[in-house]
């Protein structure tokens, strides 16, 4: 039975299932318990060349050596999060200060419209109108307590962040030990993790890492061209329109740009509603024109430029980027594209096979 075409079908359908079940339990319940050991390998694995000439150039200890790059790397790191966390806190501070005054329009126009609203419903036949005041009575409620929700929101933001200070703390300073361990004894690391694969998968083994830096190194250009287009797209826009800093503007913006679901739209939506309430409704047309085509032009050309730079179809990249978004959200619209680069450069030079 197993030797007949239904067979194997379902043999390989039992093999991908297998796989795909043991790469979900590791990745949501293995992987966050080892992520500090290997953030610290990969960074182990950039700082080697350095390390290395370290020690051959400038005849130094390779324990002191990679002392040395981790104190480097270290202090960079920690002085790239101090400058953004105090950035973040300055930011939200004077967002808190100036939250009153941000929202006093919206407030302005709602009070404004509540006469005309209360109008309507007078109007509206009778069997209707009690469900009508009471929705008008429920938002006028809730547009009252809007200032102290946010609040209280920014609030337990902020202290949740305060509350796991000490498990990113306890992270970092394992991170920061694996790092100089790792570094420090990198031959010794790398021969045992060689010996643990058997003679003759050591071919496929480093098929498999080459293959899984081409993938992601194709994946990082396709998403470079599309950061470009956007960039482009952008600047031409805001110098239209005049706007201070374009360029910058539109690099930051063409950054956030590559965050699915979230990208230019986080900018740009709250700029055109700020636009409209302060009558600036020139401006707000064109910017939710230039929204409007950088969406599209993203839309039409992402599973494209995945898909020429990868190999992948077009349609198998739009599917893998529902697919991810719809199981693990934002996270599952980058990593799905990405393993399924993987499967296909494995299958196409024979490391596995799950289609022909």
């Amino acid at each position: 039975m197993l030797e007949s075409k239904e067979g194997r079908f379902i043999q390989k359908m039992i093999y991908i299932a297998s796989i795909l079940i043991v790469c979900w339990l590791a990745f949501r319940y293995l992987l966050p318990g080892l992520m500090p050991f290997l953030i610290a390998f990969l960074a182990a694995c950039i700082m080697e060349p350095l390390v290395r000439t370290m020690t051959v150039k400038l005849r130094l200890k390779r324990w002191f050596a990679a002392f040395l790059c981790t104190a480097v790397m270290l202090s960079f790191l920690i002085g790239l999060t101090v400058l953004a966390a105090g950035r973040i806190l300055y930011e939200a501070s004077s967002f808190i200060k100036q939250l009153p005054k941000f929202l006093s329009p919206f407030l302005s126009i709602f009070r404004g419209a509540e006469e005309r609203l209360y109008e309507y419903i007078i109007a509206a036949p009778p069997e209707v109108q009690s469900f009508f005041q009471s929705t008008l009575n429920s938002l006028l409620a809730q547009s009252s307590e809007l200032p102290t929700m946010l609040y209280s929101k920014l609030f337990a933001f902020l202290t949740s962040v305060i509350g796991s200070m000490p498990s990113i703390l306890f992270f970092a300073v394992t991170f920061g030990m694996s790092l100089f361990f790792i570094s420090g004894g990198y031959p010794t690391v790398r021969d045992f993790i060689q010996q643990q694969i058997p003679a003759n998968r050591q071919v496929w083994f480093k098929g498999i890492k080459s293959g899984f830096f081409d993938t992601l190194g194709s994946w990082l250009r396709a998403q470079l061209a599309l950061m470009g287009i956007t960039f482009s797209e952008l600047t031409i826009a805001f110098l239209i329109l005049r706007i201070d800093y374009a360029v910058i503007l539109a690099l930051l913006i063409s950054f956030i740009d590559a965050l699915p679901v979230l990208g230019t739209s986080i900018i740009l939506i709250p700029w055109i509603i700020v636009c409209i309430i302060t009558g600036a409704l020139k401006r707000a047309a064109f910017l939710s024109i230039t929204l409007l085509l950088v969406t599209l032009v993203r839309s039409f050309l992402e599973p494209k430029f995945l898909g020429s730079r990868t190999g992948l179809h077009p349609v198998a990249t739009l599917v893998a980027i529902y697919l991810g978004f719809r199981v693990s959200g934002i996270l599952g619209m980058v990593f799905f594209p990405i393993v399924l680069m993987l499967l296909k450069q494995f299958n196409d030079k024979g490391y596995i096979r799950l289609w022909k």
